[in-house]
Order: structure tokens, then sequence, then C-alpha cells
């Protein structure tokens, strides 16, 4: 990875790194801690670490509370725990290294203010710290000229059990499949997943369909399986990119393995689709 970060709060000192952690009572289970965490004010300006363009700056429904996602150069910087929905940036801006993104907080599941930090590089959660120069990282490119980014939250909260061998979809209020895409064109398609309840290696496969609303055909595309930890327990954001013509619906999924050894619970099965326009 050739990606250089600059560090989001000067001086803050570290707090929890990055790795196995054991559960906190009350607040989390154990499982990967998968970023570094800041110890720092409530209030405390949290600035980008790289430059790229706002993807995401909402709710996080895995525990993240408040959080600021940013995509440049192949990579993601997120940004959780904020005091608030920040009210600094907003989706499609484009902003350079040093800006201000928003405040330290300590919304979602956590033990008081800080900055949860995450590095996300071809769809998987790796430690920031080794990037993170104290010199200023090099000078931003310029932003695209006339790219905008337009966002689709689809979530769903409610608690599912799910059998070997079933598919869950994402679904709206009235149980119908929901189309988690708004337009034609280039998406960027992040799932949220959120399980419990299953054995050790029990696998569960993620998968984006698109959906030919005139010829009445599906295309599956995007599997991406995931496998339960020694405590049954399962967190994943899966991150794809495709174009959606026109005439098309995408629809999110989850399947339980066929050799699953228990019945588990899906507790989040969100969709993020970010559609690109010039």
């Amino acid at each position: 990875m050739a990606i250089v970060l600059s560090h989001p709060i000067p001086g803050a000192p570290l707090s929890d790194a990055f790795g196995w952690r054991d559960a906190i009572p009350g607040v989390i289970g154990a499982g990967l801690h998968n970023g570094q965490d800041y110890k720092a004010d409530a209030g405390t300006l949290i600035r980008a670490a790289h430059g790229g363009t706002v993807v995401y700056n909402g709710w996080d429904p895995t525990g993240g509370g408040w959080m600021v996602r940013i995509a440049g150069d192949g990579s993601a910087t997120l940004y959780l725990h904020m005091r608030e929905q920040s009210p600094l940036v907003q989706v499609g801006q484009y902003v350079g290294v040093g800006v201000g993104v928003g405040y330290v907080g300590s919304s979602g599941a956590s033990t008081g203010p800080h900055l949860h930090f995450m590095l996300e590089e071809d769809g998987a959660y790796v430690d920031p710290v080794p990037y993170i120069k104290t010199a200023p990282a090099k000078p931003s490119p310029a932003p695209p000229k006339g790219d905008t980014v337009i966002h689709y939250h689809k979530p769903y909260r409610k608690s599912r059990n799910i059998k070997p061998k079933e598919r869950l979809y994402l679904v709206n209020a009235k149980g119908a499949k929901e189309n988690v895409v708004g337009g034609i064109g280039p998406y960027t398609l992040t799932a949220h997943l959120y399980g419990d309840g299953f054995a050790p290696g029990d696998i569960l496969e993620l998968r984006y369909d698109w959906y030919d609303t005139k010829a009445k055909k599906t295309s599956p595309h995007y599997l991406h399986r995931v496998e339960a930890d020694k405590h049954g327990m399962i967190r994943e954001n899966a991150t794809f990119q495709r174009a959606v013509p026109a005439g098309f619906a995408v629809y999110l999924s989850v399947y339980a393995g066929q050799a699953n050894k228990k019945t588990g619970t899906v507790s989040v099965l969100d969709s993020d689709a970010y559609l690109h326009t010039a």
C-alpha cells in the first residue's frame, strides 16, 4: 500500500490498538477491533487523514455511531463515534488532507469520547498506524471537476433468524424486496452485515442481484463470503463497484451456507449505494 496518511487528531494519544479485543461488558462483544482509537475531549476537531470524496455522513448501524467515510486513491478512511452527524462536510464533497470533517464524541457503542479511526484497502480493514506520518502528507490531488455523488441508504435493522440454506433479502416496511439504487450510472455499493448466534466457522454470503424489470431475469453479482468468528459473531462491510443500466433494480441478500451448524440471527442488513454522476 502506497498511501500516506496524516494524523486525524495531531497529538492525541492512542488508547486502543488494532487487533483482537475481548468483550467490553454491556458495550460490545469480543472480536476484531478494526481500527485505532485516539482519546480526545468531546468537541475536538477531527481532520481528514487523506484527500478524497465524502461518500457517507451518517449513522453506522453496527455500533460506530455518527461516522464519516472518505474514499480516494483506491482507499477509504472512516471516522467513527463522532458527536453528531457532521455539519462540516456533505456527501459528494471533496476534502483535502487536514480539512475538518467532524468532532470527537461518544456516539454508538462507546465508553467515552474518542475517535475510532479506520483504514480500508481492497475491501479489508488494515492497521492505519504504519501509514500515518508525523510530517504532513503529500498534497492532495485536485477534486474531479464536475463529479458529484448521490447517496441512497437502505437500512433493515430488525432481527431475523436464518437457517442453513436459507436466504434473506433486504426488505421494506411491507416485507417486499427493496431496490437499493435510485438511478442509472456507475455505482459504489457497500453492504453492511451484523449477526450472531452462529457456530464458529459458519458461512454467510452477501450477494447483490441485478434484476431486469422488462425481461424478468435476475443476474447475481458480487458474492462475498464471511465466516463467523470463534464467538459465533459476524460483522462485515463489503464494497463493490458496477454500473446499473436503465430498467434494472438491484437487491441485496444474505445466504446461510448449507453446511452451517446452527441457526443464527441477522440483526443488520443495510446497503449504501453511491451513484457517481458527471
